[in-house]
């Protein structure tokens, strides 16, 4: 298993789940001091200092997951996360947070989609590549972070 993998597997044990009354699956991090880097940055550069999200951390739960599988490119993450098929669905997502009209509004912008189903599907591909690309980065940096540090220990 490359260094990827193990830091994406070490990465989804800090990651719980619960199921609402509903039967919606959420997730959520257990709060342990040696997940305070991945607090950090599902804090800072997933919510981008907002409230939690749970299709965010849902999605960034997804990219891990999909790594730790053996997924080694950023498409091939994308891939496995995947987005919503069913219409209410997409429409319970566009609703869940006030900012997801800003992926609307790109679609609207950037391309001649007319159905609203589609629209939607589009719109939150986008949020889905930039989460995940976010996630990617952010392992990557962890393996060159864990690189930089052997490399120091062999030089003390």
């Amino acid at each position: 298993m490359c260094e990827l993998q193990q830091i994406a597997a070490s990465y989804l044990e800090a990651f719980k789940s619960r199921t609402r009354d509903g039967g919606e699956r959420y997730y959520y991090l257990d709060g342990k001091n040696e997940y305070l880097v991945l607090q950090d940055f599902i804090r800072d550069e997933v919510h981008e200092g907002y409230l939690p999200d749970d299709f965010k951390y849902k999605t960034v739960h997804a990219c891990f997951e999909a790594v730790a599988e053996g997924f080694s490119s950023l498409e091939e993450v994308i891939d496995y996360v995947g987005t919503d098929d069913r219409y209410f669905d997409l429409l319970s997502w566009s609703a869940s947070h006030l900012n997801r009209i800003d992926y609307v509004n790109q679609v609207l912008e950037e391309t001649s989609l007319r159905s609203y189903t589609d629209i939607l599907s589009h719109a939150q591909y986008l949020e889905v590549y930039e989460i995940c690309s976010q996630t990617f980065n952010f392992l990557e940096e962890q393996v060159q972070a864990t690189y930089d540090c052997q490399e120091e220990d062999e030089y003390e």
